[in-house]
């Protein structure tokens, strides 16, 4: 890892996703903007040297910066940053002033994020490269080495102990995911059954009990039960009302259209099913597009991993460790039911879709969904506490 003091004295180790290296700005021929479509905040440090600007540019600076549900932000402009050039870049970083970008612009998609003497540093997968990084090596992601990135956000609640045991737990999640041979379906009940049996634990202040409780005797547990598992883990129902009342808003046909409009083909497909066999009709249609699709059930539970490898620590700051796991189910669902739509939509099933002369190619197809996907959904925080709501009542 590689390591420098913090202010305190104290030794910050840094290591990133090992995709993060092959990671290259493809710049002004990005198909989706990172400068359009975001709220941009903007930086303690930024926010003073823009203040500190003085005369004509400083004002002008200044202009642009507004103020947005207590945060500061950049002004957008016809849902652009208005410090964007003609090239579709930004004017800062081509004049060398990298002072005045703020600094989620400097660092994405990197995302760092401090744990007391850990940053860990991964890619959002919002950016088209990170995307196609992702899909272009399957598998489960390992740390490794990097230099000192400046943390966007930190998570400390002063228990190290604590971190350790996530670190520890993290990796054994992942290693259930990945050496056992469970369909992922199973692997999400049991984890499900594990997680709620040691989070309650952990409320109750028993962490030394938490770590003895055994995945294994859950995974028993639920062979022996031999409940039929479906990849639909929060109902489709459930699912179908977040899409609709939450993440199909009234800005994102202006915000993005290419997936307003997969929105309305997804409602198109799913809308006159029959809610008693709703689940297992999902549940057969996306086996039966990943028999036709080769890769794509490695890539549901690679990016199933991901999720958890990126969100499980965010935990130490409540204490919750389900809710991380919640969300690593449901945006693998969700991005399930995006595939299945534009598949299905492929094969002209969908009715009423809009004639298409020429389809991308499944690759392209999956990159654009990913990344779509997860800058309108996942990387949506307001949009994630009203997902966090349904979930609270229709699932825990």
């Amino acid at each position: 890892m590689s390591s420098v003091k913090s202010s305190v004295g104290s030794t910050v180790e840094t290591r990133a996703l090992s995709i993060v290296k092959g990671f290259v700005c493809a710049a002004e021929k990005c198909p989706h903007n990172c400068c359009r479509g975001w709220q941009i905040p903007v930086d303690e440090k930024t926010e003073k040297n823009f203040k500190e600007m003085s005369g004509l540019r400083g004002r002008h600076l200044r202009y642009f910066l507004t103020s947005f549900r207590g945060d500061t932000v950049i002004k957008k402009i016809m849902g652009r940053c208005p410090f964007i050039n003609s090239d579709h870049l930004c004017q800062f970083e081509a004049n060398g002033e990298t002072e005045l970008m703020p600094l989620v612009c400097r660092i994405y998609p990197r995302e760092g994020v401090r744990y007391d003497d850990l940053i860990e540093v991964t890619l959002e997968l919002s950016c088209p490269v990170a995307a196609r990084l992702f899909i272009e090596n399957p598998g489960r992601l390992s740390f490794v080495p990097h230099s000192y990135i400046e943390p966007f956000f930190a998570i400390s609640n002063e228990d190290s102990g604590f971190l350790s045991y996530l670190l520890t737990e993290r990796e054994k999640i992942l290693d259930f995911v990945w050496e056992r041979d469970l369909p992922l379906a199973d692997t999400w009940k049991v984890l499900y059954s594990y997680i709620s049996e040691v989070m309650s634990l952990i409320m109750r202040n028993r962490l030394s009990e938490a770590k003895e409780v055994s995945l294994d005797e859950h995974l028993c547990a639920f062979q022996e039960k031999g409940e039929e598992a479906y990849l639909s883990f929060f109902s489709i129902t459930t699912i179908d009302r977040m899409i609709l009342d939450h993440i199909d808003y009234g800005a994102l046909f202006i915000r993005e259209h290419v997936f307003s409009d997969l929105i309305k083909d997804y409602n198109r497909l799913f809308k006159n099913m029959p809610v008693n066999t709703i689940n297992r009709d999902f549940h057969d249609a996306v086996i039966s597009m990943c028999e036709e699709v080769p890769g794509l059930s490695e890539k549901y539970r690679s990016y199933f991993s991901y999720n958890i490898t990126q969100l499980f620590l965010h935990s130490y700051e409540d204490y919750h460790i389900l809710k991380p796991f919640l969300f690593s189910v449901l945006y693998t669902e969700l991005l399930m039911i995006f595939d299945l739509t534009r598949f299905l939509r492929a094969k002209r099933t969908v009715p009423a879709a809009p004639p298409v002369t020429k389809e991308p190619s499944p690759r392209h197809t999956q990159i654009e969904t990913l990344y779509l996907m997860e800058s309108c959904v996942r990387h949506n925080p307001y949009l994630t506490q009203n997902l966090l709501n349904v979930m609270r009542e229709e699932t825990l």
